[in-house]
C-alpha cells in the first residue's frame, strides 16, 4: 500500500487482517486504518481499530499513538472528560518526539474544557518547553499565565513551582 492510496489502502488492510488478524503487521494495519476513518470523522470505526491495537498481547508499538489518537474521537464528539481518560493511560514516552508538542497543546484544550485548571496548565507548560517556534510559545506562554492569574488556588500554584521551577 502506496502512502496515498486512501481509498485502496484500507480495503487492503481489512484483506491483510482478515487472513491474519493476529500477524506481524496487524497492529500496523489497525492503526493505519483506525487513523483514516479519524480523517473522514468516522469516529466509532476509528475507536475500535485503536482499542484492538491496545489490546495486543505482546504491546503494540503503536500503543501510545493509538491512546493518543483514540483520545480524538470522543473529544470530536464533545466527550472531553472520556478523551482525558484515555489521556490519563498515556506514557509520553511512548509518543513520538515530534508529536509531543501536538500532544500536549490537545491535551491541555482538552482539560481546559472541562474545567480541569491544574491539568491544562500542566500540560500547557509541557507544550512550551518542547516548542520552538516563538509565536506558539508566547501563545502557549499566555495561556499559562492566564490560567496561573485566574483559575488555579494557591495549592495548585505551590505544584507547578516545585514542580516547574523558574528557568
Amino acid at each position: 500500500v502506496q502512502a496515498g492510496d486512501s481509498r485502496e489502502g484500507p480495503r487492503l488492510l481489512e484483506e491483510y487482517l482478515a487472513k491474519a488478524p493476529q500477524g506481524e503487521h496487524a497492529d500496523e494495519a489497525r492503526f493505519y486504518i483506525g487513523r483514516q476513518a479519524l480523517g473522514i470523522n468516522d469516529f466509532d470505526a476509528a475507536s475500535r481499530q485503536f482499542e484492538a491495537v491496545l489490546r495486543m498481547q505482546p504491546p503494540s508499538k503503536l500503543r501510545g499513538q493509538a491512546l493518543y489518537l483514540k483520545a480524538f474521537a470522543p473529544s470530536k464528539m464533545g466527550r472531553d472528560g472520556e478523551a482525558l481518560s484515555y489521556l490519563a493511560q498515556l506514557n509520553p514516552q511512548e509518543i513520538p518526539q515530534n508529536q509531543k508538542l501536538a500532544l500536549f497543546q490537545f491535551w491541555g484544550a482538552t482539560a481546559l474544557n472541562q474545567g480541569r485548571n491544574l491539568e491544562s496548565t500542566l500540560a500547557y507548560v509541557k507544550a512550551w518547553r518542547l516548542s520552538e517556534e516563538p509565536e506558539t510559545k508566547r501563545s502557549l506562554e499566555n495561556s499559562v499565565q492566564e490560567q496561573i492569574q485566574n483559575r488555579l488556588s494557591e495549592a495548585e500554584l505551590n505544584y507547578i513551582s516545585t514542580q516547574y521551577p523558574r528557568e
